[in-house]
């Protein structure tokens, strides 16, 4: 029963840190929490996060990093950035180089 009200009075605590937490904003508009909270409350925050908050984390009252969720278009985003950053250091193949001179049985020998 101890342990009960122990982690009831943990999971009051951490209730109180979220709603805390949204009292405070960057002037941005988004919400804001010092570093050593976030570190603390890590799990919190992300679940924040996860929620579709973007958070600003700031160190001695200036904000130094935004944790924002990842949405499927920024994904697409970034692998098609990473897909054309690559093709252009690749060298551009000559038509005649393709010139295909094997079977597909070939790559089935032994």
């Amino acid at each position: 029963m101890v342990r009960l009200g122990f982690r009831m009075a943990r999971l009051t605590a951490m209730h109180d840190f979220v709603e805390c937490s949204a009292k405070h904003y960057h002037p941005d508009g988004m919400k804001a929490i010092s570093a050593a909270d976030a570190n603390r409350h890590f799990s919190a925050v992300l679940r924040d996060v996860a929620q579709g908050d973007a958070v600003v984390i700031t160190s001695r009252g200036k904000p130094v990093a935004t944790m924002a969720p990842v949405t499927a278009s920024s994904r697409r985003t970034v692998a098609r950035a990473n897909l054309l950053a690559r093709l252009r250091t690749q060298a551009v193949a000559e038509k005649a180089a393709w010139k295909r001179d094997w079977k597909r049985e070939d790559l089935y020998a032994e």
